[in-house]
């Protein structure tokens, strides 16, 4: 097993090192736990900077997505696809707002 310190060592000497990262490794999740290298469970209040707003490893959420993997991983917005259509239209039903518009950061 590896130590929190020693991974870190091997990161910083290949990893640069732009954000102040904390002295933890994390090396898997459950829901809105996730545990270091070291076995330490810690409660996951970041939650992927709020891209892992369902939590971690739920198994609902991993058995569609490895579903979705199997057909196609990912296309761009150039394209249509079902998936998208079919969540804009309930993202729409629940909204009332007309139209969507998916983007993958804050920068569109």
């Amino acid at each position: 097993m590896s130590t929190n310190a020693e991974v870190i060592s091997r990161g910083s000497r290949v990893l640069l090192q732009n954000y102040k990262q904390q002295p933890v490794v994390i090396d898997r999740g459950q829901g809105v736990w996730v545990w270091d290298v070291e076995g330490r469970k810690y409660l996951d209040l970041i939650a992927g900077i709020a891209t892992n707003a369902l939590g971690h490893c739920h198994p609902e959420v991993v058995a569609v997505v490895k579903a979705q993997m199997d057909k196609v991983w990912h296309t761009a917005n150039g394209v249509w696809t079902e998936p998208q259509i079919a969540l804009a239209e309930k993202l729409t039903r629940v909204s009332g707002l007309d139209r969507v518009f998916f983007c993958n950061s804050g920068a569109e």
